[in-house]
């Protein structure tokens, strides 16, 4: 009898090998089978419709995490929505971000009012639980009752055996206990268990029997497990894994040659299923650093442009392009490390409000001065259109090439105002000086003559054949121009037309040679000259606007070198650093361009 006490003391040990099971019966794991979902590439329509049907169709207590990774996906998709509606609030320079309010989301109100549904049900379902949990340990200590009753009883050893396997078939089957109240049982069946073989004095052949059932039991549940190693989700494999081990402690003894192998088997299976469930949380975690890596480099890219300077309205128009290029790459990347994506979406959110808060503060300065300059340039045309059928051809033409400057001298104007202010300004300055020329100038017949040559002189251009030699047909475009300029004045409703024309198909001649893009842009600006030549105010005027051209250049190339600098360390940036270098080459040439006309209007004056 002492084999047999030493026999289920021994059992009891390997028993408590065996780590905690979540209490639940493998038919509880699920009740319909649900394939899976990618959730950072789901719509937040489709993350309600999963939570929907995980509330309808399984067990309120077994998807609390998979309940909280929706809700927390869905809330991050919708704030990245708001954060794209208010950037293309915030792009237009006139919006304040304290008048933008966020649209109500109706997809918001189905999560919440399914969310209420599920904790409601999920209350319950712990009510219920608990419910049965005290039933359950109250069944329980009645079955050990049952045991210190059947000790007590006069039967036939078999019958009394018979009646031992149906009370621990009764106990196996009830469901779990209180928390509280697990140990204490266990310790009490086990207890009795023993007082029950002592009593009894079990022989060998009921003994054996006893163990070829637990035997065949255990070796049921290896080969499930063994099985588990290729269930097709690791997640779902290690919760049914979880069900087998509460499976494997309640069985009873087998042999003593066959425990060790037995459990060695199941802890094989064991350790397999394990390890499929580590491997897939560690790459999930690995997918989960690589995307904060990306993440991190784009919160660069964002600082580096939100803390370049930027004093050119076209700086900022070519940098917003820019945010909002980074801001969709940003959305294209997945889920980060759940302790680090709050501080990361508000590292890249301070980026981008500082640069939309910098610009809208530029162009409100930029605002105010270009008004009060649209004021100034309104009084000289007052006093232009006021002199422009002034008879004093000497003195309103000394007035009037001083307005000209002065109005040059006077910033830019908003630029909805820019063009009708200076079309208005030309007008009355060309309506006196065309009266003067008109009044100083050859008669009207001799004006109608020189159309006709200057029209004659365009068809010969039309009609120009280059040859294989382009410094000869430079020659011959050049010689073109000299006949044109030779030619009179026309009548002044025609001039603007046959000068366009004859721009126009001159520029188009030089754009058929075998020249340098250089070479045809500078003699394509000599022929401009040529039309204006006569004019120290339209010179002064396209020197101007040429070294002006060049200023932004220069501050442009000056702002991406410092942009350059400011990367140089940053691995993460090479591609911005490269665009930047393209930029700056470009730019160069351009420069070398622009001084080159500067010269050449230097060379008239």
């Amino acid at each position: 009898m002492g084999e047999e006490k030493d026999l289920h003391q021994e059992e009891i040990k390997q028993e408590n090998k065996i780590p905690e099971s979540n209490e639940k019966k493998n038919e509880d794991v699920k009740k319909v089978e649900i394939p899976e979902l990618n959730y950072s590439e789901a719509t937040r329509k489709a993350l309600i419709e999963r939570l929907a049907l995980l509330i309808s169709t399984q067990s309120p207590l077994n998807i609390k995490s998979e309940i909280d990774t929706i809700k927390s996906v869905f809330y991050l998709k919708l704030a990245k929505e708001v954060a794209e509606l208010k950037t293309k609030f915030l792009a237009d320079k006139e919006m304040k971000e304290e008048d933008f309010k966020a649209p109500k989301d109706e997809l918001e109100s189905i999560l919440k009012s399914e969310l209420a549904k599920y904790k409601q049900l999920k209350n319950n379902a712990y009510t219920q639980q608990e419910k049965e949990r005290e039933e359950n340990l109250k069944k329980k200590e009645a079955l050990i009752e049952e045991l210190k009753e059947l000790i007590e009883k006069e039967e036939s050893i078999k019958e009394t055996f018979d009646a031992f396997h149906a009370i621990q078939d009764k106990w196996h089957s009830v469901g779990s206990v209180p928390a509280t109240a697990n140990n204490d049982l266990w310790q009490n069946y086990y207890l009795q268990v023993e007082h029950f073989y002592d009593y009894i004095k079990i022989n060998k052949d009921l003994r054996d029997l006893d163990f070829r059932r637990n035997q065949e039991k255990k070796e049921s549940l290896c080969e499930k497990a063994e099985k588990l190693a290729e269930y097709s989700s690791p997640v779902e494999a290690f919760k049914i894994l979880q069900v087998y081990h509460q499976e494997w402690k309640e069985t009873g003894p087998v042999s003593k040659e066959l425990r060790e192998p037995l459990w060695e088997r199941f802890k094989t299976a064991t350790s397999a299923v394990n390890k499929r469930h580590q491997d897939h949380f560690l790459e999930l975690k690995e997918k989960q650093i690589e995307n904060l890596k990306k993440k991190e480099a784009l919160c660069e890219k964002v600082e580096a442009i939100a803390n370049a300077d930027n004093d050119k309205i076209k700086d900022w128009n070519k940098n917003t392009k820019l945010i909002q290029e980074i801001q969709e790459e940003w959305r294209t990347i997945g889920i980060v490390p759940k302790q680090d994506n709050g501080p990361i979406y508000h590292r890249f959110r301070k980026g981008c409000d500082l640069f939309f808060k910098n610009k809208r503060l530029f162009f409100k300065e930029q605002q105010g001065e270009q008004n009060e300059n649209l004021e100034k340039k309104k009084e000289l045309l007052e006093k232009a259109i006021a002199l422009k059928e002034s008879e004093d051809w000497n003195g309103t033409t000394d007035t009037l090439i001083g307005i000209q400057k002065e109005w040059k001298k006077i910033g830019p104007v908003p630029r909805k105002h820019s063009e009708q202010i200076w079309q208005q300004f030309r007008e009355a300055c060309d309506t006196f000086f065309e009266r003067k020329k008109n009044f100083l100038g050859s008669s009207n017949e001799q004006q109608e003559e020189n159309l006709a040559t200057k029209q004659a002189l365009i068809e010969k251009i039309k009609v120009f054949t280059s040859s294989d030699n382009p410094q000869e047909d430079v020659k011959q475009l050049l010689a073109f121009k000299e006949e044109w300029l030779n030619i009179g004045h026309v009548p002044i409703k025609d001039k603007n037309k046959i000068n366009s024309e004859y721009h126009n198909e001159l520029n188009a001649q030089f754009d058929k040679l075998n020249l340098k893009k250089e070479d045809r842009e500078m003699e394509k600006f000599r022929s401009k000259l040529d039309d204006i030549t006569d004019s120290d105010d339209r010179l002064y005027s396209e020197r101007r606007k040429l070294s002006q051209q060049l200023k932004d250049l220069e501050s442009e190339i000056g702002t991406f070198e410092n942009n350059i600098g400011f990367l140089s360390n940053s691995k993460s940036s090479e591609k911005l650093v490269k665009e930047y270098s393209t930029r700056i080459e470009k730019a160069k040439a351009q420069c070398l361009l622009l001084k080159k006309k500067i010269r050449m209007i230097d060379s008239i004056d």
